[in-house]
């Protein structure tokens, strides 16, 4: 019998598994329904001895059009008394995964089986929008209570958060008539000038890149006595 397979066994007497995979030995992923999802939980937590590390949610819509769920279990036995602790060949890592449609993101909730899951569910809402329904508490948890709807930062098509529109600042609409008056005013700009300078004094490239490249050289050169006589001397002068 390979490590963890009676755990695994108690399992299936109770539910089906769809897949399993180890990665390595001691690291055993099993894949369940997610209506089956509390009670595996349930089970491997109270029933065999597991202790609930952690539990995470993921995007997977990209490789199998779902969401995921992994509730992380170190299978070591009851604490209580030294007896109840298992053997260190039978300790084990067991994962349960169940995948969440991605056009209906919603679980039962394993917190009404085991508690000690309420703020990794609270998370998994406010980070990717997976409803646990049945939850005790749903509180928000990393975000705040006037975080927008239906924005999920973790979400691989999230918008990215930080440029989302300021809930406490009023929109700003701008009339096209001002948006053409802005634009006719502004200033030259310097590929523009650079342009300009080429065609009208036939100065070269490496002149015309030199007197744009700062407002101080630009501004004067159009208006001075030296463009008449000589656009290179005049170019050379300012740099020397």
């Amino acid at each position: 019998m390979r490590k963890g397979d009676n755990f695994i066994n108690k399992l299936k007497e109770k539910m089906t598994i769809r897949e399993i995979k180890r990665q390595p030995e001691d690291q055993i992923t099993v894949t369940v329904d997610r209506n089956d999802l509390p009670e595996a939980v349930r089970m491997l937590y109270y029933d065999m001895g597991g202790w609930l590390s952690t539990m995470v949610p993921n995007d997977e819509r990209e490789l199998n059009g779902n969401y995921a769920l992994y509730y992380v279990l170190s299978m070591e036995g009851g604490k209580m008394t030294p007896e109840d602790e298992l053997p260190q060949e039978e300790k084990c890592w067991i994962t349960v995964k169940t995948y969440i449609p991605a056009n209906d993101p919603t679980y039962p909730s394993v917190t009404r089986k085991v508690p000690a899951a309420v703020w990794y569910e609270r998370e998994a809402y406010d980070m990717f929008g997976l409803v646990a329904e049945g939850l005790p508490d749903p509180r928000r948890l990393v975000v705040s209570d006037d975080w927008p709807e239906n924005l999920f930062p973790l979400k691989k098509d999230a918008m990215d958060y930080r440029y989302f529109p300021e809930p406490d600042l009023m929109p700003i609409i701008l009339e096209d008539d001002f948006i053409e008056e802005c634009k006719r005013n502004v200033p030259e700009l310097p590929i523009e000038k650079r342009l300009r300078y080429l065609n009208e004094y036939n100065l070269k490239q490496d002149d015309a890149r030199l007197l744009t490249s700062c407002a101080t050289t630009a501004k004067p050169f159009p208006a001075s006595p030296a463009v008449a006589a000589s656009t290179a001397a005049f170019s050379e002068s300012i740099f020397v």
